[in-house]
């Protein structure tokens, strides 16, 4: 008999048969993980529901079934707040899209967390964006935003090459500026948090949805991603 308990966020769960559904979970240390949970229960498991699940099975190998108790149901504090609720969503989506099976992701689990308690700031949407910007980092497509690609300032960073997803500086952007995708600057100066312009927002989404689209290879992105500005708009 294999069995661990964990701590995980939910990420989707589908009918299996009467009395039993199919749930994905992210996992701490075992990353994004199926198993089968019993009765109307798991109805009551969100989006991003931060929960203790134990998975149990007899071959290591097989779908295996697990039992959970919830610690904190994220989604339903933001049942009044579309935008927010939105993130989750998005998010949960990135999630089960992306992350490979039973691969741990612990340092992008803590991160999620870190996504997750700044939600209820002024500054959860910077977040949102830097999360995504952790994903990427997490699949192996991080962002190299240290410098500039070309030897410009790297206090004067304005732009991303949208073939290497290394930073480009204003003044050596030059002709190639039209061509490349703009940096907001809350993405690589600690000091800019909370001092993002709608734009700069926008910029951001912009810059992480080419990447995960184009080079983490995402079909689609989510439609909740879509509708974050939908009331500030």
């Amino acid at each position: 008999m294999f069995e661990w308990t964990d701590i995980g966020l939910m990420l989707s769960r589908k009918p299996y048969g009467e009395n039993f559904f199919t749930a994905a979970v992210f996992t701490r240390s075992k990353g994004r993980f199926h198993g089968i949970m019993r009765g109307k229960k798991s109805l009551t498991f969100q989006p991003l529901s931060l929960l203790r699940v134990t998975w149990k099975s007899r071959l290591e190998d097989q779908l295996g079934t697990f039992t959970a108790e919830t610690l904190s149901p994220v989604s339903t504090f933001f049942l009044d707040d579309p935008e927010k609720l939105n993130a989750i969503l998005s998010a949960t989506q990135l999630l089960t899209s992306l992350l490979p099976e039973r691969e741990p992701f612990e340092d992008f689990f803590s991160k999620t967390l870190e996504f997750l308690d700044a939600l209820p700031s002024d500054i959860w949407l910077e977040e949102y964006i830097r999360w995504e910007t952790d994903l990427l980092s997490a699949l192996g497509f991080g962002l190299d935003l240290s410098a500039c690609a070309l030897g410009g300032d790297a206090e004067d960073l304005g732009y991303v090459s949208p073939k290497t997803g290394r930073a480009v500086s204003f003044e050596k952007a030059g002709p190639w500026k039209d061509k490349l995708l703009p940096l907001p600057a809350f993405l690589y100066k600690e000091n800019q948090q909370g001092k993002a312009s709608m734009q700069d927002l926008k910029n951001g989404l912009t810059l992480t949805g080419y990447f995960l689209q184009n080079h983490a290879m995402l079909e689609k992105l989510p439609l909740a991603r879509g509708r974050l500005f939908s009331s500030e708009s």
